[in-house]
Parts: structure tokens; C-alpha cells; sequence
């Protein structure tokens, strides 16, 4: 294998839809040398979220509750009530309009792991968390 630094490099892999494929070993390939990695996938391929719990038979309901969020805000088809995923939506795009590539991967890590906890608490206590 040839070693090559891309640090502060962007690259965009097109045709990723699951985590066994081309796609997704050239873009795992491309972070690891130091790139920022953008994916792009034909729509069908946007429910990749609930394709990789299903896959990897994660239980977690407060996970599931997230995908569900995150197909709605991708897809927005409907199939899950997830009133959140249009401020998602919003959220992450205007983040991506306004700040660096390590900024929003730093910022939405913190939005996804705030709003994983909040499903967590909710369904421990049966109602929205104070």
C-alpha cells in the first residue's frame, strides 16, 4: 500500500450505500490518510443507518429512535414520525454552510450524542426529559 498524506484534503466517494462495499473501503481509506471524507449515495441507498443496526442486530431503541430521525431528515418519505428531523435538517446543513469541515464534524457529533441522550432518558422515563 502506497502512503500518502491528505491532511486537510477533501474528497468526495460517490456510491456508498453500506459499509461491505468499493465505496465505503475507498472513503475509510481516504479518512485514515487524513482526508475529509464526503459520501454520496443514490437514494434508495440513504436508509444506510437502520441498514447497519439491522446488520449488526443493535437493539438499542434510543438508536433506533435516532435513525429514525436521520432517515426522515435524508429521505423525508414519511415512514417514521420523527417531527424532529426537519430541524435537523436545517441544523446540519446550516452548519455545513457556516463552519470548517472539523468544526461540523466536532459539532454534529455533539448534536447526535445530545439527541441520542434525550431518546435514552425519554424512554426511561416514559415522557420527554426536563
Amino acid at each position: 500500500m502506497i502512503s500518502v498524506d491528505l491532511k486537510g484534503r477533501r474528497a468526495l466517494v460517490a456510491g456508498v450505500a453500506d459499509d461491505v462495499g468499493f465505496g465505503f473501503a475507498i472513503a475509510r481509506t481516504l479518512a485514515e490518510a487524513g482526508a475529509s471524507v464526503c459520501l454520496a449515495c443514490w437514494p434508495p441507498a440513504l436508509g444506510i443507518f437502520e441498514t447497519l443496526l439491522r446488520r449488526y442486530d443493535l437493539a438499542d431503541p434510543a438508536l433506533w429512535r435516532l435513525a429514525q430521525v436521520v432517515h426522515e431528515a435524508d429521505i423525508d418519505d414519511g415512514l417514521y414520525d420523527a417531527p424532529e428531523a426537519p430541524g435537523f435538517d436545517v441544523a446540519l446543513r446550516g452548519l455545513s454552510m457556516v463552519a470548517k469541515d472539523e468544526e461540523v464534524l466536532t459539532l454534529t457529533g455533539l448534536l447526535f450524542d445530545g439527541a441520542y441522550e434525550f431518546f435514552r432518558r425519554e424512554l426511561l422515563l416514559g415522557k420527554e426529559p426536563a
